[in-house]
C-alpha cells in the first residue's frame, strides 16, 4: 500500500487512536488534542502500519530507537483484531503503531465488536482485555500503585492522582527482582517468560523493592518515592 507524506492523520486512524486516549483522564485526552494536531510523517520500521507523527516539516529519524511506550489498547472486530501501540512524545514526533490479526482490504467495512485499553484502568478494576484479576502492589501510599496481570503478562504503575497508566517492560521489572532478590539460579533468573506464573512467590515488598530501583538505576521515570 504505498503512501505519500506527508498527510492528514485519517478519521478511522484519530477513532482507533481515540481507544486508548480516553477523555476522563486528562493525561490522555492532553496526549490526544497533541496528536491531533501532527501529520503523519512516515512509515516506521517495522510495517506499512508502523507510522511517525510530527509537524508537517519534520522527517523521521530512523536511527534512533523506539521511545517508550504511551498506552496499550486494542479493537476486535467481528473477523479480525487489531492491536494499537502510541509511543512517548520523542522530539515532538510520536510513533504509533496498528497491527492486525488478518489483512484488511477496506476499513469501513469492519465491524467493532469490543474496545480495550489499559489507559482505562483504575484501583479496584479487573483487566481491561479479558476481565481477570489483577494484583496491586502499592507503591506509594496514595500516590502510586504497582499493577500485575498475570493474564496478559502486562505490568504497569498506575498513579492515583492523574490515573495514568505507564506501562513497565516486563523483562526490565524482572532482571531487577532478580538482583534485589540475589536470584542467580539460571533456571529461574534467565527466565523472565515464567515471572507471571511464578508471582505470588514474591511478597509485596520484594516486588515494590524491586520497582524503586528499576526507576533508580534505569531513570525512566521522573517519580518521588520521598
Amino acid at each position: 500500500m504505498s503512501q505519500e507524506f506527508p498527510r492528514k492523520i485519517y478519521d478511522y486512524e484519530l477513532d482507533w487512536l481515540s481507544v486508548l486516549l480516553p477523555s476522563n483522564k486528562a493525561v490522555y485526552k492532553n496526549y490526544f488534542e497533541k496528536i491531533k494536531s501532527l501529520y503523519v510523517i512516515g512509515n516506521g520500521r517495522f510495517n506499512e502500519m508502523n507510522f511517525i507523527l510530527g509537524n508537517i516539516d519534520q522527517k523521521p529519524d530512523l536511527s534512533i530507537p523506539s521511545s517508550s511506550i504511551f498506552a496499550i489498547g486494542g479493537i476486535q472486530f467481528a473477523d479480525n483484531n487489531l492491536d494499537i501501540v502510541i509511543h512517548q512524545e520523542d522530539e515532538e514526533m510520536i510513533e504509533v503503531d496498528f497491527s492486525f490479526s488478518q489483512i484488511v482490504n477496506d476499513f469501513n467495512l469492519l465491524s467493532i465488536l469490543k474496545k480495550w485499553s489499559f489507559s482505562d484502568w483504575n484501583s479496584g478494576d479487573k483487566s481491561p482485555l479479558l476481565n481477570n484479576e489483577v494484583r496491586e502492589v502499592v507503591i506509594k501510599p496514595d500516590k502510586y500503585l504497582l499493577v500485575f496481570d498475570s493474564e496478559n503478562k502486562k505490568i504497569w504503575m498506575h498513579d492515583l492522582n492523574s490515573h495514568f497508566n505507564l506501562i513497565i517492560p516486563v523483562t526490565n521489572f524482572f532482571n531487577e527482582l532478580m538482583l534485589y532478590k540475589k536470584i542467580i539460579d539460571p533456571k529461574i533468573a534467565l527466565k523472565p517468560s515464567n515471572f507471571f506464573s511464578c508471582l505470588s512467590n514474591y511478597a509485596d515488598g520484594d516486588l515494590r523493592a524491586a520497582f524503586i530501583n528499576y526507576n533508580k538505576y534505569l531513570r525512566k521515570l521522573n517519580l518521588s518515592f520521598d
